[in-house]
């Protein structure tokens, strides 16, 4: 059997710490690790945390995101327990939704597909109502559409 290389967009968030150390670290791993391959990078955009309604004070911090582009050799759940790890690496552990964090890293696309697991689903729901995953997103890949 062949593995096929699949082109993927992945998004990047950090509000705790050095976020921008944070961001530069991940990408490196994301290299280091040959989960990626070909990356191409977004700019980095500074946007307001999204908070759930009654969410603590000290959790209005503001993210640093962005995406990246690259090939995978990786099946989508693969995919997802290497950056889980990445994650994990970098000192996130598993906080509350929504709540501050030293690196969060999503599967924001891959291979124009959609794919409804019970433990992921792509593209996330909210995508298209996440600006801060959206430009980002069409800066690398601006003939992305949405999977259909």
């Amino acid at each position: 059997m062949t593995i096929k290389q699949v082109d993927v967009v992945l998004g990047l968030g950090s509000n705790l710490g050095n976020r921008l150390n944070y961001l530069d670290l991940s990408i490196s791993k994301l290299t280091e690790y040959k989960i990626l391959f070909d990356l191409k990078k977004s700019s980095i955009y500074e946007t307001k945390a999204i908070l759930k309604e009654n969410s603590p004070k000290e959790w209005d911090i503001d993210y640093l995101n962005m995406a990246v582009r690259g090939k995978t050799f990786l099946s989508p759940l693969m995919l997802l327990n290497s950056i889980k790890k990445i994650e994990r690496e970098l000192g996130r552990s598993n906080s509350q939704i929504w709540a501050p964090r030293e690196i969060d890293i999503d599967i924001l696309d891959y291979g124009n597909q959609i794919i409804k697991l019970n433990t992921l689903i792509i593209p996330h729901p909210q995508l298209l109502n996440r600006l801060f995953c959206i430009n980002p997103l069409l800066e690398i890949y601006p003939d992305w559409k949405y999977p259909s």
